[in-house]
């Protein structure tokens, strides 16, 4: 029983210390009390050759590089989409910058999380120019996420269950789930987070690969019929990680997204210390 329990510590440790990790990030390190623009930290970015910053507009079209990115407008031209408007000025109209003939915001069938929050705040509080604020983004997953869904259903059909188990079974079960280790560096989401952001090279690729390992030994496991519910909770943990860590390659894009994600380490660190309450009550 003691190394079950301490199994699931551990397993709760790495999960809380990522939230915690997560948590910590402050995306909007600086304020700018005159602007009031949040900016990003002004790293060079090797590829595009600009930062990504709310306040600096490379190509004076009235549309900051950051936005640039988020739009998907290109930061080095004034009039992406050339139909004779400012790639600012169709943003802030409501208008899509990269589209010709006077397409909507709206009309894209995909919009990242961060076009719908700017999109809400112009509406909500008539600001053409739309700032990442915390106070309107708390607002803005409170309204539209007040309940996230963290973990997805995990098909029976897809795991191997020992339906005549005996204690045995279920001695190496628990000596299965021991040997399932989280990729090296897993807490050092600011680190990747901070190096994404500024355009560097990060192993989110290679942390993605051992989470997707983990998942296939857990999908492989004989698992004991009575340890099928918590078993398909765990998969269910690495699955919604991975989605996490992948969200990573597009901060730019949606810095957003990240906020959203921090509810959701939150809620899989609530779902983790229930995990060790569940699975003690079936060793019983």
């Amino acid at each position: 029983m003691d190394k079950i329990k301490k199994i699931l510590i551990i397993f709760i440790l790495i999960i809380v210390g990522f939230f915690i990790a997560y948590g910590a990030i402050n995306i909007f390190s600086e304020f700018d009390p005159k602007s009031g623009l949040t900016i990003f930290p002004q790293n060079k970015n090797n590829d595009l050759d600009l930062s990504y910053s709310f306040t600096d507009d490379d190509d004076n079209d009235d549309l900051s590089n950051a936005k640039e990115i988020i739009y998907g407008s290109n930061p080095k031209i004034s009039d992406t989409d050339n139909d004779s408007y400012l790639d600012g000025d169709e943003a802030q109209n409501g208008y899509d910058p990269v589209a010709a003939n006077s397409k909507r915001l709206t009309d894209r069938t995909i919009q990242n999380l961060t076009i719908q929050y700017f999109s809400w705040v112009k509406e909500k509080y008539n600001i053409n120019d739309p700032v990442l604020q915390d106070s309107l983004i708390k607002e803005y997953l409170n309204i539209y996420y007040p309940v996230i869904s963290v973990l997805s259903d995990v098909a029976e059909k897809k795991l191997t269950i020992n339906r005549n188990a005996d204690n045995q079974d279920m001695t190496n079960y628990i000596e299965s789930l021991n040997s399932i280790e989280l990729p090296q560096g897993f807490l050092n989401y600011q680190e990747l987070y901070e190096k994404t952001l500024a355009g560097k090279n990060t192993n989110i690729d290679g942390i993605l690969n051992e989470l997707n390992a983990n998942a296939d030994k857990l999908y492989k496991m004989s698992i004991p019929e009575k340890a099928i519910e918590i078993h398909k909770k765990y998969i269910s943990v690495i699955e919604t990680l991975k989605i996490i860590f992948a969200d990573l390659k597009n901060t730019r894009k949606d810095p957003i997204l990240i906020k959203l994600n921090i509810k959701k380490g939150q809620e899989l660190a609530i779902i983790a210390a229930d995990l060790e309450e569940e699975k003690i009550k079936i060793l019983k």
